[in-house]
């Protein structure tokens, strides 16, 4: 009995284009195309990216002083109850109110209609984010010594599929060249 490791060579099928072949070729074709097309053809656009630039360096310097701010206030492990923790974030809360207030003042200024409406998308966010501030404080205020540490945790609530508004509000910010427009991070 011959088999194929057997047979001569002239008898082994040696068919170049198998359906295995051609399917694993289009694959790479079509893998190819692809990224050729997003690198040569697709747009470098971001839909976040504001047409007028002047507002985001009126709110770069408006952001980066409130950062410094931030950055000067205690941090949590200084705290010894979780009510000496809520006047800290209040501080911070407080800074927070003022750099929203003053974002919303220099937007005033802004008349292009898709950044009116991006901008009021991430006001709406940076209200939640001053609402979530105030929620926690009072959860800290409430809390007593028996309180599970579990249950003392900052909590975002979820705004969009799959994430959070303070993602929003940073990636807004590193779009639009406002780094220091990000979170607060004296959380």
């Amino acid at each position: 009995m011959t088999t194929a490791h057997d047979a001569p060579h002239d008898e082994i099928d040696e068919r170049r284009f198998t359906p295995t072949k051609i399917a694993l070729g289009a694959v790479v074709v079509v893998s190819v195309a692809f990224w050729a097309w997003i690198f040569l053809f697709s747009s470098r656009d971001n839909p976040d990216r504001l047409v007028t630039r002047s507002f985001a360096a009126t709110a770069e310097a408006i952001c980066a002083p409130a950062q410094v701010a931030f950055s000067d206030l205690p941090l949590g492990n200084n705290a010894t109850t979780p009510q000496e923790r809520a006047r800290q974030i209040e501080q911070g809360s407080a800074i927070t109110v003022d750099l929203v207030r003053e974002l919303k003042a220099a937007a005033a200024s802004v008349t292009d209609e898709g950044d009116l409406r991006l901008l009021s998308l991430w006001f709406e966010d940076w209200d939640a984010y001053i609402e979530d501030r105030a929620t926690y404080v009072a959860k800290l205020d409430a809390a007593t010594e028996d309180t599970p540490n579990r249950d003392l945790i900052f909590t975002l609530r979820e705004r969009a599929a799959g994430g959070t508004y303070t993602l929003r509000i940073d990636g807004f910010g590193n779009v639009n060249d406002m780094a220091s427009c990000r979170t607060p991070g004296d959380i």
